[in-house]
């Protein structure tokens, strides 16, 4: 529960900045279309945010079960407990980075 706290607060604190970012670049950057690398950076960081807390809800009750089936290794708190969340972690950023980079990039999968 700690290190799934940690990493929404630093996900939380990350989201705000890159936000403010974007924003600024809407109201006072140039009036004609720019792609510049912190605006692409920005954007992706922000629907990285959308993404992982959409899934978050869904990794957290995959976690829980796994915690009430194997209960004796989840509490043991092993290194295979860490390698467990770090593989938990490492899904919920690829899953929610896939529509980000689909939406900042302009990739379409209709036709």
């Amino acid at each position: 529960i700690k290190l799934r706290l940690s990493c929404c607060l630093v996900q939380g604190m990350i989201y705000p900045i890159s936000r403010i970012i974007v924003i600024c670049h809407q109201y006072f950057g140039p009036s004609e279309y720019v792609e510049s690398i912190h605006l692409i950076i920005c954007s992706l960081l922000k629907e990285l945010f959308l993404g992982y807390f959409t899934f978050l809800i869904a990794t957290t009750a995959f976690d829980r079960i796994v915690a009430t089936k194997a209960w004796r290794w989840y509490e043991n708190a092993g290194k295979s407990t860490l390698v467990f969340f770090v593989f938990q972690e490492t899904v919920l950023i690829l899953v929610g980075n896939i529509p980000g980079v689909l939406l900042v990039f302009g990739i379409t999968l209709m036709k």
